[in-house]
């Protein structure tokens, strides 16, 4: 994302600040970043309107350190030396003049005045999720987070821990905080940029699940119960939780809660994307807008099935047959040894066959071509062993995740800026969020203050 920066005194008059909102249907957030020794001392009043219909649009107000919560309408007062935040819900630009009334402290700084945008007008929306169970392994790296960090560029991206979704899942609720934050780690280790994506947690904006319980009203069961993650899972229950059969509408709202129109999925989700596209249909139809997009799947490099170390399961923490991408060398050597390999070969001399053997898949994802080439044939000809071949692989692993691992030093250091980046994410996101639930609650008659209105003119 984008960042135009306007600076003015504090001093003099009242500042006054106009400031140009490209007319694109975006969420924006205005930050006011007040120099150490100052302080805004007045509220701060911003205007918006709809870009279509020229009505006013929600404008969410917010604080920084010393500040008051944020409410639903301007003005905001914002106390204390720190950053404030105004949030424009997404189709809005402003409608005159931005006004602060600045008190300074000492000195004669500058109160800095930012808009953000997306600077690539064009970029399609994309979003996608990983349910926190802690740190990420291999598996998350190569078939998520790897070719998440590649879509930055390309896409507007937005990424979330899904832990709403997680709860199904049963396990410990005094783990789930500690989860959370392992995998927020794991997302900005491998190269998740705030300064590119929106990053932030699920259950930190409610309207999720909230468009999720709307989107039952226009959801058949039978839909749901044919959902093969769903007759997979329910043969675990004695008694199924609802939370397993409703999973899929909560995708949905997932997604088009912020109208993404791109979805990474790999094979075991096309179903519940197809499931999305058409909840998002049926929503049009029966409520007469065009809010929704129908999101398409996003088909990058073809990794395939990262299989586990035990050769036969998707790779899983439940099932121990993973790697954790933090883990420090003496630790993926201890799990990567253990590995299962071709189970023809017993002997070092038997001869090998790469094609079948797992940790030969493995290798080319970590290992340069050249050494995949010679590994392929000295396997064969059993000039290389499966122990040699496993130590490579280690090797390579513990080198190319090496940069990731110092990353998360670096933020273990500083939890302040996890939380900075995942509350600012949230509120971003949160932004977009809002606006979407405006436009929903209107076409679904959820607003039973307009009744009120008519009355009165009446």
């Amino acid at each position: 994302m984008g960042v135009q920066r306007h600076t003015v005194p504090l001093f003099g008059q009242d500042p006054v600040v106009r400031m140009a909102v490209l007319n694109h249907r975006e969420s924006r957030l205005l930050r006011l970043q007040v120099d150490s020794g100052h302080e805004i001392g007045e509220p701060l009043v911003v205007g918006a309107q709809d870009i279509e219909s020229s009505r006013p649009a929600p404008v969410y107000t917010g604080c920084g350190v010393g500040g008051i919560p944020g409410g639903d309408e301007p003005p905001v007062q914002l106390g204390g030396r720190g950053e404030g935040h105004v949030a424009l819900g997404g189709g809005s630009s402003l409608a005159g003049p931005l006004t602060y009334p600045a008190i300074g402290r000492k000195g004669t700084g500058r109160t800095t005045i930012s808009q953000e945008r997306n600077e690539d007008m064009g970029k399609k929306r994309l979003f996608s999720g990983m349910q926190p169970s802690g740190e990420a392994h291999l598996g998350n790296y190569l078939g998520a987070l790897r070719p998440w960090v590649g879509l930055q560029d390309e896409y507007d991206c937005i990424f979330c821990i899904v832990d709403d979704h997680a709860i199904t899942a049963g396990g410990d609720p005094s783990q789930m905080p500690r989860h959370v934050l392992d995998l927020a780690v794991s997302y900005l280790a491998v190269g998740l940029d705030p300064e590119k994506s929106i990053i932030f947690v699920q259950s930190d904006v409610p309207e999720h699940t909230e468009l999720a319980w709307l989107f039952n009203a226009v959801t058949p069961v039978g839909d749901l119960e044919r959902m093969t993650q769903y007759k997979d899972k329910s043969q675990r229950f004695e008694s199924v939780p609802a939370g397993i059969l409703n999973y899929p509408i909560l995708q949905a709202a997932d997604i088009l809660l912020y109208r993404a129109e791109m979805v990474p999925v790999g094979e075991d989700q096309r179903q519940h994307l197809e499931l999305t596209r058409d909840i998002a249909r049926k929503w049009n139809a029966a409520y007469g807008r065009e809010l929704f997009p129908e999101p398409e799947a996003y088909i990058g490099k073809e990794v395939g099935r990262i299989l586990g170390l035990d050769g036969e399961s998707k790779m899983s923490k439940s099932l121990g047959n993973t790697v954790r991408i933090l883990a420090e060398p003496d630790e993926v050597w201890s799990r990567v040894r253990t590995a299962v390999t071709d189970p023809q070969r017993v002997r070092r001399d038997d001869p090998g066959r790469p094609e079948v053997c797992n940790v030969f898949s493995l290798h080319q994802h970590f290992t340069d071509d050249d050494t995949i080439a010679r590994i392929d044939r000295e396997c064969r000809g059993a000039e290389i062993g499966c122990v040699d071949c496993k130590r490579i692989l280690s090797d390579n692993v513990a080198e190319v995740l090496a940069p990731v691992r110092e990353r998360a030093r670096e933020l273990r250091e500083d939890p302040g800026q996890i939380r900075r980046i995942l509350d600012e994410g949230a509120e971003r996101a949160g932004s977009i969020a809002r606006d979407t639930m405006s436009r929903v609650r209107e076409g679904m008659g959820l607003q039973w203050r307009s009744a009120l209105e008519g009355a009165a003119g009446g």
